[in-house]
């Protein structure tokens, strides 16, 4: 059994069918390359996740996989967002805080005590038919597999529709705020969140692994524009299994438990790369464009 929790449409767990443990039999390409966990500034990471794509449009096959960290401390807002209207620059910048446009949609969120995850593959990899929804779901229930390992229970939201996350009480446009499609709880706390840029022939699947609930203090949206504060500033759930979460080995457990997850529930074989072989000219030239063209204000 690769998982014992999926997900009805509703979002609440239920036991694996047949179905589901079928879903590594669907992949056409069962080695995928691995980049190296890596701390940099969010755009920098930005770039790198849209460039993975960007390689991975060739006719051949290939899958990168890679875990990472915002160095400093950033916010991340999705794609079609307004910022002015969830970034209050002045607070961020007091604070050091970055921030930068992902190339996927989603609501904004703060990265400080996380590890995020990024997974670019072409379309055939996941079958010749592959749909949007069915490269989400392989790489959630590998997701999945990796809560499991760390300790906790995880219940994937299958629903068309978001679900709303009552612990949470934050500001509009906040991706801590609800459970989106595809995306993965632990006893009523967003565990795994996930966004994706689905082009003609590749797939960009990128997210969040929370390590620690934000705190009441952690604004770096405009005073007008929230609602209340978040109220959820318990340890989160994984606490007692990875130790402090801001700490290397903290770090390392979680990162471990992603790639085995991945490994199990999609039965891959992963195999190291370095930075360089994903074309360093083709990230500069990607950040480069951004700037130009007021990529993080430009909405």
């Amino acid at each position: 059994m690769l998982l014992t929790l999926c997900s009805d449409r509703s979002g609440h767990a239920r036991p694996m069918t047949p179905d589901d443990q079928r879903i590594a039999d669907t992949l056409m390409l069962t080695t995928w390359e691995q980049l190296p966990f890596l701390s940099a500034s969010a755009a920098q990471q930005m770039a790198i996740d849209t460039v993975m794509a960007r390689i991975c449009e060739s006719k051949s096959p290939r899958a990168l996989l890679r875990l990472y960290r915002m160095d400093p401390p950033a916010v991340t807002i999705g794609r079609h967002q307004r910022w002015r209207t969830v970034i209050d620059e002045d607070e961020c910048r007091r604070r050091g805080w970055e921030w930068a446009r992902r190339p996927t949609g989603g609501g904004a969120l703060l990265h400080r005590h996380e590890i995020n995850y990024a997974v670019a593959a072409s379309h055939s990899v996941f079958g010749e038919s592959a749909s949007f929804n069915h490269a989400y779901h392989c790489i959630m229930c590998g997701l999945s597999t990796a809560v499991q390992m760390l300790g906790g229970r995880p219940t994937l939201n299958m629903g068309r529709s978001s679900v709303s996350m009552p612990a949470v009480r934050s500001a509009r446009g906040l991706c801590e705020q609800s459970l989106t499609h595809f995306e993965i709880a632990v006893d009523g706390k967003k565990a795994v969140a996930a966004a994706q840029w689905y082009s003609t022939d590749t797939v960009l699947q990128h997210g969040t692994i929370y390590l620690q609930a934000p705190k009441p203090s952690d604004r770096f949206w405009p005073p007008a524009s929230h609602d209340r504060t978040s109220q959820s500033h318990a340890p989160a759930w994984w606490d007692a299994a990875v130790g402090t979460p801001s700490s290397d080995e903290g770090t390392e457990i979680v990162a471990n438990a992603v790639r085995d997850g991945l490994a199990q529930a999609l039965n891959l074989n992963l195999t190291e790369i370095g930075y360089d072989q994903i074309d360093p000219q083709m990230i500069h030239d990607q950040l480069r464009e951004w700037d130009r063209e007021n990529w993080n204000r430009r909405r």
